[in-house]
């Protein structure tokens, strides 16, 4: 049963960042993403992830994320 949650959190994941790659600065799908990252574990995922996000916001329109992606990754954390 544990592999199956695995395999699933993977596969969400995997289809989460399709979605997140067609539109770099649409917030609902970086969230999708986020989450699944946080509720399957992957803590260095979420990071990197969240990290890349924050550079690409700060140097392409000068933006910090939401403060709802910001509270959902402090969560994780």
């Amino acid at each position: 049963m544990a592999g199956l949650l695995v395999f699933k959190y993977r596969e969400a994941a995997f289809i989460a960042r399709r979605i997140v790659s067609h539109n770099e600065f649409e917030e609902e799908s970086k969230f999708l993403l986020l989450n699944i990252l946080g509720a399957k574990g992957d803590r260095q995922s979420l990071h990197n992830y969240y990290e890349q996000y924050t550079q690409l916001l700060l140097q392409e329109i000068g933006l910090q994320p939401s403060p709802s992606i910001h509270q959902l990754y402090e969560e994780y954390q």
